[in-house]
C-alpha cells in the first residue's frame, strides 16, 4: 500500500524496469487519455495487465459523468485488474454503482465475487466535499485519494505548490478533507506527488504526509519509489 507507481503508455522495456522499482501497485491511467483515442489506449492497459501478472495491478478509469466508464470496464477487465481506480469520484452513490459494475464482471469472468478493489480518486471541489459519503458503501473499498493538480485547475489557481514546497491553502484544506473522509470510511488515505517538480522537498513532502496518516503515496517517477517505501514502511 506504500507506493503506488502510476503509468499513462505501455513501453515493455520501461514496464521491465519499472517491476524493479519494487512497487507496491502499478497503475495504469486510463482516465489521462483523451477521448480521441481510447481503443489504443484501452488495448495498451489490457497489454500492460497480461504483461504484468504476478504484480499488484490497478487501473484508473475515466468518470461517470464521461461516458467512458463503463467501456474502459469491458475492455480490460478479462485481464483481471486487482483494483479499479475511480477517477473523479463525486460520492458514495457512485462507489455502489461502480461496486455493482465489478460484481457483474466478476461474474461474467468467472472471477471470486469480491476480488477487485476500488480507489475512489477525488479530482473535484464536488468530489471533495462528497467524500464524506463513502462510509459504508461498499466493502471493496480500500482507499481514497485525490489529485492536487486537478483540484488546482478547477478552483482556477495558477500553482500547486508555495515557494516552499507546500500545497496552496485550499489544497491543504482538501488534503485533510480526504484524510477524514477516510478516517471515516475505515480505509487508508493515498497521497499524490502531482506537481511535485523539485526533487529537494519531495523526501519532506512524504515525511509529513506519513505523519498526519497517509498510508501511502502514488507517483509517476520511478525514481521516487524507493522514497516513498522508506518513509512509508
Amino acid at each position: 500500500m506504500r507506493s503506488w507507481l502510476r503509468l499513462a503508455t505501455l513501453d515493455e522495456k520501461s514496464l521491465a524496469r519499472t517491476a524493479r522499482t519494487h512497487a507496491d501497485r502499478l497503475v495504469f491511467d486510463l482516465a489521462c487519455i483523451g477521448p480521441q483515442e481510447p481503443s489504443r489506449s484501452r488495448n495498451e492497459c489490457a497489454a500492460f495487465l497480461r504483461l504484468s501478472q504476478g504484480l499488484r495491478r490497478y487501473v484508473v478509469v475515466h468518470d461517470f459523468a464521461s461516458g467512458e466508464c463503463e467501456d474502459d470496464l469491458a475492455a480490460i477487465f478479462a485481464e483481471g485488474p486487482d483494483g479499479i481506480i475511480l477517477a473523479g469520484a463525486q460520492n458514495g452513490a457512485e462507489i455502489q454503482r461502480l461496486d455493482v459494475l465489478l460484481s457483474t464482471l466478476e461474474a461474467v469472468n468467472d472471477v471470486p465475487l469480491g476480488r477487485t478493489r476500488i480507489v475512489a480518486r477525488c479530482d473535484t471541489a464536488a468530489g471533495i466535499l462528497g467524500a464524506a459519503s463513502y462510509r459504508a458503501k461498499s466493502e471493496r473499498l480500500e482507499a481514497v485519494g485525490w489529485s492536487p493538480v486537478a483540484l488546482a485547475n478547477e478552483i482556477g489557481a495558477t500553482d500547486t505548490y508555495a515557494a516552499d514546497g507546500r500545497l496552496i491553502a485550499p489544497l491543504q484544506q482538501a488534503q485533510g478533507l480526504i484524510q477524514l473522509a477516510a478516517a471515516a470510511a475505515g480505509v487508508a488515505a493515498l497521497a499524490a506527488d502531482e506537481g511535485l517538480v523539485d526533487a529537494e522537498v519531495f523526501s519532506p513532502r512524504c515525511r509529513e504526509a506519513r505523519a498526519v496518516g497517509f498510508a501511502g503515496m502514488m507517483t509517476s517517477d520511478p525514481a521516487r519509489v524507493a522514497i516513498i517505501n522508506q518513509v512509508f514502511g
